[in-house]
C-alpha cells in the first residue's frame, strides 16, 4: 500500500519510502511505517555523508563559483504581512539568534511564513540562521524543545527546522507535539548520518529529513517549497483560524466545567430577552448557590471539591430543556436561563426540578456527595428586562432562600429590592456615624428583685442620622457586622458608656455594687488587645474594674481566642455575664468555659409566663434558673412587664429584673434620679 500526501504536510501509512512532490530532490518524507532497510538503503545510495543531488527537473545553473544561485524570495503569507528588510547579519555572515518571535533591529511579530530554527548547538543554529536570512525568510532560534514549544506557541511558524538530538525534549517528541497542536506546521528533522536508523521509527511525523549539517541550497530550497505551496499556505491559514476560534471560545467557556461562563451567559440572556420581547413571553433566571460547599474544599481538598462541581455541572445539564442554558457563574455559583416560559409557575416547577436532581446521591472523586442549594428565582418583566436586573433579582432571592433554612428556593420580590437597596444606604451611611457624632447612648435600669433598688443598668446603643428618627441597634448592628465595623462602633460605645458612669459618679451617690453593663460582639471579644484597651480606659475615668459588666452572647464561648479573652478580663475584676441564656441548646456546655458573674434569661422565657400553658412554661423557666442557681450564678429576669411576671421571677429565685414594668431605655441624664426609687413599691409599680 503506497501513502498520498495530504494538504497538512502528512502521510497516510505505507511500507516504502516515498519522495514527497514538496520536498526538494534527496529528502525524504517517511511515513510511520517506512521499512529501515529501504532507508538505509536510499542513504548508501546517496553516499557518505549524504549530499543529497538535484534531480533532473531540480537541475540548477551554478554560478561562477560552482555554487548554485540563491532561489528569488518567495511571498510572504499569513494573518500579518510584513515587508520589512531581512534582518541584519552579523560579519562574516553569522546571524544574530534571538529566540522566540523578535529578529535583530527591533520587535517583530512573525508571519505564517516565518522559519523557527530549533538546535542545541549554538554555532550550528547560528550558522542555520544565517543561511534562512540570507536568502530573505523571517528565521529565528531556539536552543532547546521547551524553548520552541513556548516559542511556537505564541507565534505559530510555519516551518521548524528541528535537531534530532536535542537534549531533554528530543528532536522526535518536539515534531509530535509541534504537529499535535498544528498539523499543518511543516517540520524537517536534522540527524547525523549515525542517527539516521533512529530518525525512521520517528520521521513519519516530519515533513522531511536532512542530515547534519544540511545543505544551505537543499535547506533554502525545501523551506521555500513549503512556503510558497498553495494547499499548504490554505492549510496553514485554515488551522490558525480554527486556533483562534478554539480560543474565544475558551474565553467564553468555564476551564473546569466547560460550561458557558459569564461573559457567555451575558449574551445568552440577552437573546433570550429579545426573544421574550417578540413573542410575548417571559425569561426566568434561577441563581443555584450549593449550600456547604465550602467543607467540602476544607476536608477532602479542592482536587476534589473540582471534581465534585464537574459532576455538579453535568446533572444541571442533563436536567434541563434543550433550550435552557446552564452556565457557571464563578465558585459554587451556577445560573440557569430559562427562555420562553409563560408565568412564574413554570420557572418554578423547573427549579422545584433541579433541587429533586441535585437531592440524589452522586459520586464524584471516590467520595458519595448528597448536594442541596439554594436558588433563588427571578423572571423578566418591567423593570427586570436586562441581563444585570434579572441575575441581581435573581441573586436577592437566593439569598432570601439561604436565609430561610437552604436547600429551598425563593421568588423574586420587589420588596426583596427594596430592602437590599436600604441596606446598602445604610451600610454607606453607618460608615461616618462614629465621626460625625450621630451614634447615642441610652440606659435601662437593672432592678434588685429583693430589696427593689437600682442594682445597674445596661448602655444601649442608638443611631440617630440626621434628620431621621432614632433607629433601634436591631435596624444596624447586623450591617455594622457585615461591613466590619462593630469593632469600631464596640469600641465607642465602651468609652462614651465608660464617661458617663465617671460623669454619675461626681454627680451623685450611685446605690453600693451599681455595675455598668456593656454589650460587646464577637469580633470584639476576639481581639486580645481588648482587656488592655478596657482597663486603660476604667484607669483613665477613675473607675474600678468591677464597676463594669460585659454582655456576651453564648456563641462567643465556641470561640478559643475569645474565651482567653474572657478569661483575662474576669481575671481583672471585670464582670462577665451571658446574654439571652436558656434560647439555645448547647449553652449549658459553654457555662463551664468562663467564670460567669450573671446569667441574663431570654426575654421569651419571661414573656411566656403570660400565654397558654403557664403552669408549664413555669416549671421550664424554674428550670432554666435552677440550671444558673445550682452553679453559683446568679440570675437576672429580661422583658419584665408586668407584675404578673415580677412574681413569677421572683418566685423561682430570679435575683435581679429588668423590662419595661420599671423602667425602658432613658437619656444618661435621666438615670441619676432612679437612686432612691423604690421599685417594688404599689407607687412604682403603677
Amino acid at each position: 500500500m503506497v501513502g498520498t500526501r495530504l494538504p497538512y504536510g502528512r502521510t497516510t501509512p505505507r511500507k516504502v519510502a516515498k519522495v514527497s512532490p514538496l520536498a526538494p530532490p534527496g529528502v525524504f518524507t517517511v511515513a510511520g511505517g517506512v521499512a529501515v532497510e529501504q532507508m538505509n538503503r536510499s542513504w548508501k545510495d546517496l553516499g557518505s555523508p549524504w549530499r543529497p543531488q538535484p534531480g533532473p527537473e531540480e537541475e540548477l545553473a551554478g554560478d561562477a563559483g560552482g555554487q548554485p544561485p540563491e532561489p528569488a524570495a518567495g511571498p510572504a503569507f499569513g494573518r500579518r504581512a510584513s515587508d520589512r528588510p531581512p534582518a541584519p547579519v552579523a560579519a562574516g555572515g553569522a546571524a544574530t539568534d534571538t529566540p522566540g518571535g523578535e529578529q535583530p533591529g527591533g520587535a517583530f511579530a512573525p508571519s505564517l511564513g516565518a522559519v523557527l530554527v530549533v538546535h542545541a548547538d549554538e554555532r550550528e543554529r547560528l550558522r542555520l540562521l544565517s543561511h534562512l536570512r540570507q536568502a530573505g525568510l523571517q528565521a529565528f532560534g531556539a536552543a532547546s524543545g521547551t524553548e520552541a514549544l513556548s516559542a511556537h506557541q505564541l507565534h505559530q511558524h510555519a516551518v521548524v527546522v528541528v535537531d534530532l538530538d536535542l537534549p531533554g525534549l528530543d528532536g522526535a517528541e518536539l515534531t509530535r507535539r509541534l504537529k499535535e497542536r498544528i498539523p499543518a506546521t511543516a517540520v524537517l528533522l536534522l540527524a547525523h548520518p549515525e542517527g539516521l536508523l533512529r530518525a525512521a521509527a520517528s520521521v513519519g511525523l516530519a515533513d522531511g529529513c536532512m542530515v547534519q549539517p544540511p545543505d544551505r541550497h537543499h535547506l533554502v530550497t525545501w523551506v521555500r517549497r513549503y512556503l510558497e505551496h498553495d494547499e499548504l499556505r490554505s492549510a496553514h491559514r485554515l488551522l490558525l483560524q480554527r486556533i483562534d476560534q478554539v480560543a474565544a471560545q475558551q474565553g467564553l467557556f468555564d476551564p473546569l466545567t466547560g460550561l458557558p461562563n459569564r461573559p457567555m451567559l451575558d449574551g445568552r440572556l440577552q437573546e433570550a430577552l429579545a426573544d421574550a420581547a417578540a413573542t410575548g413571553r417571559q425569561v426566568a433566571v434561577l441563581f443555584v448557590d450549593l449550600d456547604g460547599f465550602k467543607a467540602v474544599n476544607d476536608v477532602l481538598g479542592h482536587h476534589a471539591g473540582d471534581a465534585l462541581l464537574k459532576e455538579i455541572a453535568g446533572r444541571l445539564v442533563a436536567g434541563r430543556r434543550d433550550t435552557d442554558t446552564v452556565a457557571r457563574f464563578g465558585g459554587d455559583e451556577f445560573v440557569v436561563v430559562c427562555p420562553a416560559i409563560y408565568d412564574p409557575a413554570a420557572a418554578i416547577d423547573i427549579t422545584e426540578g433541579l433541587l429533586a436532581d441535585l437531592a440524589q446521591p452522586l459520586v464524584a472523586d471516590g467520595y458519595e456527595h448528597r448536594v442541596t442549594a439554594s436558588v433563588g428565582v427571578a423572571v423578566s418583566g418591567p423593570g427586570a428586562d436586562t441581563p444585570e436586573s434579572l441575575l441581581r433579582n435573581a441573586d436577592l432571592a437566593m439569598y432570601r432562600a439561604k436565609d430561610d433554612g437552604r436547600s429551598r428556593w425563593a421568588l423574586f420580590e420587589e420588596s426583596m429590592l427594596q430592602d437590599a437597596l436600604s441596606r446598602y444606604a445604610t451600610r454607606q451611611r453607618l460608615r461616618h456615624a462614629t465621626s460625625n457624632g450621630e451614634l447615642h447612648l441610652l440606659y435601662q435600669p437593672i432592678i434588685d428583685l429583693e430589696q427593689g433598688t437600682l442594682a445597674g443598668a445596661e448602655a444601649l446603643v442608638r443611631w440617630h442620622p440626621p434628620g431621621e428618627p432614632m433607629a433601634p441597634p436591631e435596624s444596624f448592628l447586623d450591617i455594622a457586622e457585615e461591613v466590619g465595623l462593630i469593632r469600631r462602633i464596640g469600641d465607642w460605645v465602651i468609652d462614651q458608656a465608660l464617661t458617663d458612669l465617671a460623669t454619675w459618679r461626681g454627680q451623685v451617690g450611685l446605690p453600693a455594687g451599681f455595675r455598668l453593663w456593656i454589650n460587646v460582639w464577637a469580633r470584639q471579644v476576639a481581639d486580645p488587645a481588648l482587656p488592655n484597651v478596657l482597663l486603660e480606659l476604667l484607669q483613665r475615668h477613675g473607675l474600678a474594674p468591677a464597676a463594669v459588666g460585659l454582655d456576651v452572647a453564648d456563641g462567643v464561648l465556641a470561640d478559643e481566642a475569645g474565651v482567653r479573652v474572657l478569661r483575662d478580663l474576669s481575671a481583672a475584676g471585670v464582670a462577665i455575664s451571658i446574654d439571652d441564656f436558656g434560647s439555645r441548646a448547647g449553652e449549658l456546655a459553654m457555662l463551664g468555659q468562663v467564670p460567669l458573674t450573671l446569667l441574663k434569661l431570654d426575654r421569651r422565657l419571661v414573656a411566656a409566663l403570660s400565654g397558654e400553658g403557664g403552669r408549664r412554661r413555669g416549671a421550664l423557666l424554674r428550670a432554666v434558673v435552677g440550671v444558673g442557681l445550682a452553679l453559683g450564678i446568679p440570675v437576672m429576669a429580661k422583658g419584665v412587664e408586668t407584675h404578673q411576671q415580677a412574681t413569677a421571677v421572683r418566685a423561682v429565685g430570679c435575683s435581679f429584673g429588668q423590662g419595661y414594668l420599671f423602667g425602658g431605655p432613658g437619656e444618661p441624664s435621666e438615670l441619676p434620679g432612679l437612686t432612691s426609687t423604690s421599685f417594688l413599691s404599689e407607687d412604682a409599680l403603677g
